[in-house]
């Protein structure tokens, strides 16, 4: 008998599992587990850096007995995140390929909701809905005014302009021909991937209902490093456009510490947060997006050069 097709692949980079508290990843992996053996004809692709985990380490945090086709992975040495990403694609067999960060947890329905919504032959991507943790008052206090929104209970698709490479999936004939690009940034490339999606008109869909729960930055020095690394990449891409200078930091500096206001009146009912969460919001938020800009400042030196626009690579297939 003919092997079953694989309708959908599940890409894991086992990365961020690792810059944070070490049973993250192991939660995630129990919380896919599930929904794995729920979703007939689904494989599940586990990379890895050699230089940072092994295979031994890997196969533990599984565990036996994992439901459907499993593929656990070296990477050559030096992918970053969004490489290790690209990588597993090549491993993958799925008419869909849904990428998943080994630091999240997915609610239950979450890959049936991601996978459920490319009944529609003209989806192409769909975002799931990625939230932050909100237990302590540092985690709602983080939850209040970062990047990812508060969590949403709605469902059904809906446009979106924003991609995160945490919680989404693609058509397999849409990401091999667009995966991530190849960039010298912490973060910032599926940011890149939405214009160039949009450059070329293909649409992208949000569904809330693929949820899945992100925790705050593990300490302070990681929370630093965070705001230094977007600093860093939002120089990279502000030089991409030619317009990398101090100017246009102190500018994005006051307009994230405005965003910071308006993200945490937006969230306080949603999240459940009160007046002392969102005091220590205010704090935070100042101090992130003040060494963010720090990081954009030390960028921007003379000495920086960056040899392409951002128009040219959106105009490369």
């Amino acid at each position: 008998m003919p092997p079953v097709p694989v309708k959908a692949s599940v890409v894991v980079e086992w990365e961020t599992a690792l810059e944070g508290k070490p049973a993250r990843g192991t939660g995630c992996l129990a919380a896919l587990r599930v929904q794995v053996a729920e979703l007939p004809s689904c494989e599940t692709v586990v990379c890895f850096d050699p230089a940072e985990a092994t295979e031994a380490s890997v196969h533990a945090a599984i565990g036996r007995g994992w439901p459907g086709p499993l593929v656990v992975a070296p990477v050559p040495r030096g992918l970053d995140y969004y490489g290790k990403k690209n990588h597993g694609f090549t491993l993958t067999s799925g008419e869909l390929v849904v990428f998943l960060d080994s630091d999240l947890i997915p609610e239950p329905g979450w890959l049936r909701s991601l996978t459920g919504s490319f009944d529609d032959f003209r989806v192409s991507c769909v975002v799931g809905r990625t939230h932050l943790e909100t237990t302590t008052v540092y985690e709602r206090a983080v939850a209040l005014f970062w990047i990812f929104g508060a969590r949403d209970p709605s469902s059904g698709l809906r446009p979106t302009r924003r991609l995160v490479a945490n919680n989404v999936a693609f058509r397999r004939a849409l990401f091999k021909h667009l995966p991530f690009p190849d960039r010298p940034t912490f973060r910032g490339q599926c940011s890149e991937l939405a214009a160039l999606l949009a450059a070329r008109r293909v649409p992208m869909h949000e569904q809330p209902a693929a949820r899945a729960s992100h925790p705050a930055p593990d300490g302070a020095r990681r929370f630093l490093a965070r705001a230094l690394h977007a600093g860093r990449d939002q120089a990279f891409y502000d030089a991409l456009d030619g317009g990398a200078d101090l100017a246009r930091c102190a500018r994005g500096w006051r307009r994230d510490l405005h965003r910071v206001r308006k993200r945490i009146a937006e969230r306080m009912a949603p999240i459940g947060a009160g007046a002392v969460d969102a005091a220590a919001a205010r704090v935070l938020g100042f101090v992130y997006y003040s060494t963010k800009a720090l990081g954009y400042a030390r960028t921007v030196e003379p000495s920086a050069r960056v040899p392409a626009r951002l128009e040219e690579t959106r105009a490369t297939p």
